[in-house]
């Protein structure tokens, strides 16, 4: 089998070369994103849960508190998380329908939103080390906060 490049394609190696390498590190930010949120989004639920429990009840009004700032901030997070990964999908549909270097100003955006994704991982990762603490208070530790406790 050989693979040739369409005779219609005049686009240079180095080109062609740019958009791979464009194209990978599009997928590995689009990666990235989804593991950061396939971790905080079942602790976001968890939290909402314990937050409506919490709401209403006699107790430590502190603890209840604590567990709404947490659940509005992986919220937050959440919603960023969306935002930045429907850029970047339209970014990766353009790279991989197309044939010739990426544009700059696609380029700059994919700079941009790369760099919400890591304030949005760190931000999970204040969010998880927060959810250990509260774990730690909480009487019966939650099943999917569990795995972020002490």
């Amino acid at each position: 089998l050989v693979v040739r490049l369409d005779p219609r394609v005049h686009t240079s190696d180095a080109d062609l070369r740019t958009l791979l390498t464009y194209s990978q590190s599009l997928c590995a930010a689009l990666e990235r994103a989804s593991a950061v949120y396939e971790e905080e989004k079942p602790a976001n639920d968890q939290l909402d849960a314990l937050a409506q429990r919490l709401t209403g009840a006699r107790g430590d009004h502190a603890l209840q508190h604590e567990v709404e700032r947490l659940r509005d901030a992986t919220a937050a997070n959440d919603t960023a998380l969306s935002q930045i990964t429907g850029v970047i999908s339209g970014l990766e549909g353009d790279a991989e329908s197309a044939d010739v270097a990426p544009a700059a100003v696609n380029q700059e955006v994919f700079q941009k939103e790369s760099k919400a994704l890591d304030q949005a991982a760190r931000a999970w990762n204040k969010n998880r080390s927060a959810i250990r603490k509260l774990n730690v208070r909480l009487p019966r530790p939650l099943h999917q906060l569990a795995e972020y406790g002490p």
